[in-house]
């Protein structure tokens, strides 16, 4: 037989009366009255936001790699200026 815990309770009553995120974790306080501390914790607790974030990270991240990897092969591999490597990355990217 299954026992729910107190906790599994709370859950279960939590995600049926659709409270925003400020409301569930901190009911006392009203969103203007939160420090930044706390509103950062809400924040970094929701998935949704730390997934975005990571995703945007690496995006820029990955993007920076190539940008960087390109200007270095156009230089000092093929010698190119950066006239023609814009020339040339113009022609390869459409």
């Amino acid at each position: 037989m299954f026992v729910q815990s107190e906790s599994d309770t709370e859950l279960e009553g939590r995600e049926m009366s659709r409270e925003s995120p400020v409301e569930s974790l901190m009911p006392e306080q009203k969103a203007e009255e939160l420090s930044m501390w706390d509103s950062l914790k809400i924040v970094m607790s929701s998935a949704l936001w730390r997934n975005t974030a990571i995703a945007i990270s690496l995006t820029f991240f990955i993007t920076s790699a190539v940008a960087y990897l390109w200007e270095n092969t156009v230089e000092s591999v093929w010698d190119f200026n950066d006239d023609k490597a814009t020339v040339l990355v113009g022609v390869l990217i459409p």
